[in-house]
């Protein structure tokens, strides 16, 4: 039997603090994770995972299929969970290579290992801190092009979001004809320009004098979306299931994920899923994690009043790194929110459970579990008032939290207040 198994490397450290609370393959790049594009490319075959230990209950929670752990005597096709762009050549090449090769290879690109194929693989393989290339053990070894791209930064999720747009709905169309669904609708009233790239799957809803625009790239609108009177949508966008853009709310090259709720104008943007921006405001060049509130009017710069390039902290070094884009606004991990009037300055790094408010710009740097604003300052922000926050917020979407996630949360939290009494 052969499996997929994407796996987390040792370099994770560079991705905080949004692979926290979940694995780099959950993240989201365009209409997919980074898991789902691959699982999708190479014809979903059964899947395992490894991931960082203290993730581990976490992720078997969410999903039916072995983590860090395999069954005895099956083949394993290792892909590494950063992958965020390859060519179609490279996915026909893996899926050939598990058709019919019968020794170990390995994938590399630098020192970096990309993929591995190993057959008949011992079960205790997975039992290890992270994958890599020695983990492998000897194999031939196959170098790869610069057109198979990995996660190496934060703002890389940027980069790459308008190709994902383009390959995520070129494959989520195959089963869904152009505004051909009997149980979605476009009202009469609305405009639609170039609506051969414009896709509605089951039961999703464009209200009257909406703008669905896909002169410049492909328009997805996934189940039970809906998208609201006078909303200019503008491709390539992709609106996941069950999310609303809000009215007159105008959005272009970006991602929404499940449950969002979205207004004011959006550009270049990825929000992960279950987060809101239900008010006037402007999101660009920015990442959004889960669970997040954005208040009314919450504004992001993405440009530099210099025009000089876009500078972002990093946990790892502890300095603020050069990221080469002229333009990049917000990344802001799950559970964060923040009051009215909030602003955020080019290239803000916000963690996990911020709770911010006040005038003024706020720090370009916020750790996670963080209270406080410009004005009043920083402090740690509780655990115990955390966790119920969240509690009170999940349950409004008929979502518990999970016994394994609490425990995540807490090592989070202590790991952060031991890195505080050491400074």
């Amino acid at each position: 039997m052969i499996y997929l198994c994407i796996y987390e490397d040792d370099a994770m450290d560079r991705l905080t603090p949004i692979i926290e609370t979940r694995s780099v393959f959950q993240l989201r790049l365009g209409a997919r994770t980074i898991h789902r594009r691959i699982w999708d490319k190479l014809g979903r075959p059964s899947r395992a995972f490894h991931v960082r230990p203290h993730l581990a209950d976490h992720i078997s929670s969410q999903y039916n299929v072995p983590v860090n752990t395999l069954p005895e005597g099956v083949s394993i096709m290792f892909i590494n969970g950063r992958l965020v762009s390859a060519p179609a050549a490279f996915y026909a090449m893996l899926l050939e290579v598990m058709r019919t090769e019968k020794e170990s290879r390995v994938f590399m690109q630098g020192d970096e290992m990309i993929a591995a194929w190993v057959p008949n693989a011992p079960a205790d393989l997975l039992n290890r801190e992270s994958i890599t290339r020695e983990v492998i053990g000897t194999a031939k070894e196959e170098v790869l092009d610069r057109t198979v791209v990995l996660l190496h930064h934060l703002w890389n999720l940027l980069d790459y979001l308008h190709d994902a747009l383009l390959d995520d709905v070129q494959d989520l169309i195959r089963f869904i004809p152009s505004l051909d669904r009997s149980n979605s609708q476009i009202d009469h009233h609305s405009t639609v320009i170039n609506p051969s790239d414009i896709y509605l799957a089951r039961n999703a809803q464009v209200a009257p004098g909406a703008i669905l625009n896909a002169a410049e790239g492909p328009i997805y609108i996934d189940s039970g979306a809906r998208i609201m009177e006078a909303a200019l949508v503008k491709g390539p966008v992709y609106i996941g299931p069950q999310s609303v853009v809000k009215a007159q709310t105008n959005i272009e090259q970006s991602a929404i994920g499940p449950v969002c709720k979205v207004a004011g104008e959006i550009h270049s943007a990825i929000f992960q899923s279950y987060s809101n921006k239900a008010h006037a405001g402007f999101v660009g060049n920015s990442y959004i994690g889960s669970w997040c509130n954005l208040g009314a009017d919450t504004n992001t710069s993405n440009l530099r009043n210099d025009y000089a390039p876009v500078t972002l902290y990093s946990e790892k070094l502890g300095i603020y790194q050069p990221t080469g884009r002229q333009f990049l606004g917000l990344i802001m991990g799950d559970h964060s929110k923040c009051g009215i009037n909030t602003m955020f300055n080019t290239g803000t790094l916000t963690g996990v459970f911020c709770n911010l408010y006040g005038s003024g710009f706020q720090s370009r740097y916020v750790p996670s579990f963080s209270w406080g604003g410009p004005e009043s300052g920083l402090e740690p922000y509780r655990i115990d008032k955390a966790i119920a926050v969240a509690e009170r917020v999940m349950a409004r979407r008929n979502i518990e939290l999970a016994q394994s996630e609490q425990q995540l949360l807490h090592r989070i939290f202590s790991e952060r207040h031991e890195k505080l009494i050491a400074q």
